[in-house]
């Protein structure tokens, strides 16, 4: 990608208007922003050229936007984020049969094109422009509970379905991204970046007992199932020497704690 410091005036970008609780609106990640203020003034010849390497959260900007683009560069842009989307929801679901994860990534397509192509805008899609990834766990989460509750799902795929405990344990790590939707940062850290996610818990230690954080930082950071019923598998119920609703507990009481103070309204005192 060209430098875009060294490609003019930074052209105007559009706001979100996705609100969070306190009121205020939601806020592109800097370097998000940054790559937009760049790409929305190149012609569509250059623009095309640059799909490859653009965030996918400036992708969804630009497809929402681009109604006046040629078809050829629209459909690129289209076939880059859906790309993106599918490699990331078949890995989310790789443990199921093949026609189940072609049903569950043609969901998770239809219902994000849903949010990020009407004329009109939908403030619900912002949160693509925020935090991407999360969005894509998040719809294919529901989505994976979709086909589970189908009748086709529950025929097909009866055997991959029921899995064990700690392979379930990824589903509820995206539900508590979807709890969290409102939220995006939150979402962020818990899922994109170990480092920051392990850097976030640090700062509210000192709020909790020391096994609420260790709980979430071996879950978020470390993927250690929650519970395991092979009494050989490494757990975290098992290192805690407690029960694996008393472990969701824990994590969940962090994250909630984490959430606030990412949006300032958390004390840190």
């Amino acid at each position: 990608m060209s430098n875009p410091h060294e490609m003019g005036p930074a052209a105007f970008v559009e706001p979100l208007t996705m609100l969070k609780p306190n009121g205020t609106r939601y806020e592109r990640l800097p370097h998000v922003e940054a790559q937009l203020r760049w790409v929305v003034g190149l012609v569509e010849s250059l623009l095309i050229l640059e799909v490859p390497d653009l965030y996918s959260e400036c992708i969804v900007y630009l497809i929402r936007r681009g109604k006046s683009f040629g078809e050829e560069l629209y459909a690129r842009l289209v076939e880059e984020l859906m790309a993106r989307l599918e490699r990331q929801a078949r890995w989310l679901v790789r443990h199921l049969g093949e026609d189940a994860i072609q049903d569950i990534c043609s969901d998770v397509r239809l219902e994000t094109l849903k949010l990020i192509l009407p004329a009109k805008l939908d403030e619900g899609a912002d949160f693509f422009e925020v935090v991407f990834a999360p969005g894509v766990q998040a719809r294919t989460c529901d989505a994976k509970r979709r086909y589970q509750r189908s009748l086709t799902g529950g025929r097909r795929e009866q055997d991959d379905i029921v899995e064990a405990d700690e392979e379930s344990d990824d589903l509820d790590r995206l539900k508590r991204l979807e709890d969290g939707r409102p939220n995006p940062e939150a979402e962020a850290i818990v899922s994109s970046n170990q480092a920051l996610c392990r850097g976030a818990l640090e700062k509210v230690r000192g709020k909790f007992d020391p096994e609420y954080v260790e709980a979430a930082l071996l879950f978020h950071c470390e993927d250690v199932p929650m519970f395991s019923k092979d009494p050989e598998k490494d757990s975290i119920a098992r290192r805690q020497e407690v029960s694996k609703s008393t472990v969701q507990y824990r994590i969940d009481t962090v994250m909630k704690a984490l959430r606030n103070l990412l949006m300032g309204e958390g004390d840190e005192n």
